[in-house]
């Protein structure tokens, strides 16, 4: 029992000092000089870490500097050579150590009081600032994601050398650089296929309204990544982030983020093919949002009953939703939601395209023409996170008018952007219509 809560205590320090040879070092010297037990130095370093790192110990002859003094002279030489450089830091020491995208390092630098204010910052002079922190081994850079990461003891150590009124400036700082970031790209990036740094963005967002206990704006970034992750096909990820939203709506009594909750677990339901539990869902989307008087909203619940007809085969159903999440697209004049629902009224009339009968000829007219208004809609504002539905739905129409070389052409081009975008859900039905034209033919 003993030695397991050892190993526990063990592990801990490790995990606290994130497993920084020289902080290991110093901490094992301090309990070797002191005979301190595992437990109680953990205890201490979590209440009194900055005086910890500042003692090195005197057992200590191949490195004699502590942690602290070591990182306090790169911060110093990094604030001589460059002071983007030691903005940028400054900067990181607030964000997720893990992850740290890119973007928000240009927002950042140009905070009004900030020493490069009135320096002319754009993506090259910052990779020079980074350059200088990577030549102090201070960060680390990963250019196929955008992201830096840092270590979360230089985070805490370079915190430590600021007083109170300037942590909280900076702290300040950083929240405003996330939430220009987010508000300039993360639509941008999920409109335009690339959920991957969307997800990014709103996770350093989730990190921040963590840090500050901003439950109204962490609900809402859960919600939105949520979204993201079903769009990746991470959907166990998504149903905890949206777990963890619905929670907080509760907690903190706002029905109508509640209300859009409920709306994307019905899609997430839908998607795992849990149809009941996704009607189920939308009921109460639909009840929060009548409670509230949002009437325009209720589209989307409309929107989604049609996907959940179409998905099980109930056409009828899902044309009298579909015209439904029409007409209340007109009321919220939401391009994004018409465009929704103009696709959808296309995909029924394709389907009921399928049933050979004697309105067979106008319900392919009909689909062409929902289907050519969404498309034209999508490409008009570049939303290449629809268009990919659209083109699928194309090929649909072409496959059930018989045109097997134009159903394929139009898959062909939806596959492209379901692969750059990593759509994995869309790819999976742009397959199964690929492996249907094949049996066909």
């Amino acid at each position: 029992m003993v030695k397991s809560q050892q190993c526990e205590s063990a592990v801990a320090i490790v995990r606290e000092l994130g497993g920084l040879p020289l902080a290991l070092d110093q901490a094992g010297a301090y309990i070797e000089e002191s005979s301190y037990h595992l437990e109680g130095y953990l205890k201490l370093y979590r209440r009194q870490r900055a005086a910890l790192l500042k003692r090195r110990g005197g057992f200590a002859t191949d490195h004699p500097a502590p942690v602290a003094t070591t990182w306090s002279l790169s911060f110093e030489r990094v604030e001589q050579a460059d002071p983007v450089a030691a903005d940028l830091l400054r900067l990181c020491a607030f964000l997720d150590p893990d992850a740290i995208p890119e973007e928000i390092l240009l927002e950042g630098a140009r905070e009004p009081g900030s020493q490069t204010e009135s320096v002319s910052l754009d993506q090259l002079r910052v990779n020079e600032a980074i350059e200088v922190l990577l030549r102090f081994s201070l960060i680390r850079r990963n250019a196929e994601t955008g992201t830096l990461t840092i270590h979360r003891l230089v985070q805490a150590i370079f915190q430590d050398t600021m007083d109170k009124e300037m942590q909280c400036l900076w702290a300040e700082r950083t929240v405003r650089a996330v939430n220009r970031a987010i508000s300039r790209t993360i639509t941008a990036y999920s409109t335009s296929g690339h959920p991957h740094r969307a997800v990014q963005l709103l996770k350093t967002s989730i990190y921040i309204h963590q840090e500050r206990g901003d439950k109204a704006s962490l609900a809402t970034a859960l919600r939105n990544l949520a979204v993201q992750q079903q769009v990746l096909g991470r959907l166990a990820e998504s149903e905890q982030s949206l777990q963890e939203n619905l929670k907080i709506c509760r907690e903190i009594h706002d029905t109508f983020d509640e209300a859009r909750a409920h709306q994307s677990f019905a899609l997430l339901r839908a998607y795992q093919g849990m149809f009941e539990e996704s009607l189920q869902h939308l009921d109460m989307a639909s009840s929060l949002f009548k409670e509230v008087g949002a009437t325009a909203s209720e589209g989307g619940v409309w929107a989604y009953r049609a996907l959940c007809a179409l998905l099980t085969e109930d056409i009828s159903s899902a044309l009298v939703a579909a015209r439904c999440a029409r007409e209340l697209a007109d009321v919220g004049r939401e391009e994004r939601d018409i465009i929704r629902s103009e696709w959808l009224l296309g995909w029924v009339f394709v389907r009921l395209a399928y049933k050979k009968d004697e309105r067979i000829t106008g319900n392919l007219q009909e689909a062409e023409l929902h289907l050519q208004e969404a498309l034209d809609r999508c490409r008009r504002i570049n939303m290449v996170d629809y268009e990919a539905d659209l083109l699928l739905a194309w090929a649909r129409l072409h496959h059930a008018k018989g045109d097997r070389h134009l159903a394929k052409v139009h898959a062909i081009e939806a596959l492209a952007i379901t692969n750059r975008s990593d759509f994995c859900l869309l790819r999976a039905d742009v397959n199964n219509l690929f492996a249907q034209l094949d049996r066909n033919g």
